[in-house]
């Protein structure tokens, strides 16, 4: 029975590629089974599907599993996914429970997630470690949706992560890594195209005069994946609007009106002595398939176009490039998934004059999970050593300047600033480990010396020590399917 479950949740929770993702965990059976088939077909129809998948999926698309006579079809799922780690000096655990059901073409995805702390605050986000702090764990609900689709029109309602970009857990334009927030987003299919219009709200913010300070979030999205599925190509625009009490902005829902419209008919709200409240980003990538089992990769945004030579004297482009290839490679009969990637955010990329206009929501950076001011490099391996082991490796070097996420933004007549900022850090980050896989769950020792990204992001990380320690991680599965 649990066999089946693990089955059927392997489409399920179709997620992140070699990322320390806050909604489904790294060491999960189905995680490590979902990204290692990603990287060895790279089949693109996932990149039109919501970063959450329902067992409604499931259902549409049962007979492409290889192993679908043994999958459980009930149409109710539940999942229990208690987790302990021993690191730091200080046990890390949590608690999820993931549960989804579906009617027709509507579906219901819920999932709270309790973490003791002081985890909380960078697992969940800020805002959220005051909830049950009287008992010792902070608690959220990271998915809470109503979702409709068929094969033109889909929409969906609630509290979801956002996933943006290539690749998936890494991309500087909406990674999925920061606490999900609530939404409406609704996408149109037509021919090999996808148009999505996103309108959410983040985390609000409090002003020294004891205000509420509304964040809103809204973005225009284009995908285009030929018929021959060699490559994928995306553009889009995205705005982070905010103010007191401020109200959703019905010109951002507006699915071809772009954004910078609203700033040339003076639409922007602005505030005395203050650059104006709207923070967008204009954005591409793309994905090219090499052969079967190799591909490349990209994504390029623009924090703050400027169109007049005047402006781009006073307020230099902010820019971010990430270049990547990934997949899998077989030495000596043995296969090897890998992901080789290089990322450059530039000083004030994310950053933003306006009141609490950071591109960030409850103090974890939405792009690039390790903020901006920085170049980094990552190289990601693994493979089986049994059909039970896992060998895994994670190097990062990160270049981080000055300026976080956190910093007051002083980009005006900076175009000669120093990149990254002075002063700079350098951090060396590094995970070696071991995995051993069961029916019943996981458990992973390893070597590391890798922190919270949002600790990076914000700069908070003066006392951090980089030497490497042992940590060992224990992951349970429970898992249960009915017809109702």
């Amino acid at each position: 029975m649990i066999y089946k479950l693990l089955l059927v949740f392997q489409f399920l929770l179709y997620h992140n590629i070699f990322a320390n993702n806050i909604i489904f965990p790294s060491s999960d059976p189905i995680y490590i089974s979902v990204r290692q088939n990603f990287l060895r077909f790279h089949d693109f129809s996932i990149y039109k599907e919501y970063s959450s998948l329902n067992n409604q999926y499931i259902k549409k698309h049962i007979d492409n599993f290889p192993h679908h006579s043994l999958i459980d079809k009930g149409n109710v799922f539940f999942r229990l996914l208690p987790k302990t780690k021993l690191w730091n000096n200080k046990p890390q655990s949590e608690i999820r429970i993931w549960a989804s059901t579906y009617w027709k073409d509507l579906s219901i995805m819920v999932e709270p997630v309790l973490v003791s702390n002081p985890y909380g605050s960078s697992i969940l986000g800020t805002n959220d470690t005051r909830i049950f702090s009287s008992s010792g764990v902070s608690g959220r609900l990271i998915n809470s949706l109503l979702r409709y689709q068929n094969d033109i029109l889909s929409f969906q309602l609630g509290r979801s992560p956002i996933w943006w970009g290539q690749p998936w857990g890494t991309s500087i334009i909406q990674s999925s890594g920061a606490p999900s927030y609530d939404h409406l987003d609704m996408r149109f299919n037509f021919n090999n195209f996808q148009l999505e219009v996103l309108a959410g709200q983040l985390g609000s913010e409090e002003s020294e005069e004891g205000d509420r300070i509304r964040r809103n979030i809204a973005g225009h999205r284009l995908t285009w994946i030929p018929e021959h599925h060699k490559w994928v190509i995306g553009i889009g625009e995205q705005v982070l609007y905010t103010g007191i009490n401020r109200s959703m902005e019905w010109w951002y829902l507006n699915p071809t009106v772009p954004y910078f419209f609203t700033a040339l008919e003076g639409d922007e709200e602005r505030l005395e002595g203050e650059r104006d409240n709207d923070n967008s980003i204009l954005f591409i990538f793309g994905r090219y398939i090499i052969k079967p089992n190799i591909s490349s990769y990209f994504e390029f945004i623009v924090d703050e176009f400027q169109t007049k030579k005047q402006s781009m004297e006073k307020y230099p482009n902010s820019l971010g490039v990430k270049i990547g290839i990934d997949g899998l490679y077989t030495i000596l009969a043995r296969d090897i998934y890998f992901n080789i990637e290089y990322n450059k955010l530039d000083n004030w990329t994310y950053i933003h004059g306006g009141q609490y206009t950071n591109w960030q929501n409850r103090d974890h950076s939405i792009g690039y999970p390790y903020g901006s001011d920085l170049w980094s490099s990552q190289v990601q391996l693994e493979t089986w050593v049994s059909k039970r082991i896992l060998l895994s490796f994670d190097w990062l070097y990160l270049t981080k300047g000055n300026n976080n996420l956190s910093t007051y933004w002083e980009a005006e007549g900076s175009t000669e600033l120093n990149f990254p900022s002075k002063p700079e850090s350098n951090y060396n980050l590094i995970d070696l480990s071991t995995s051993l896989y069961h029916t019943l769950g996981c458990v992973k020792m390893g070597l590391s010396n890798k922190i919270f990204p949002n600790d990076i992001a914000f700069g908070n990380t003066k006392n951090y020590d980089q030497d490497i320690a042992l940590y060992l991680e224990i992951q349970l599965i429970k898992g249960l399917g009915v017809n109702l």
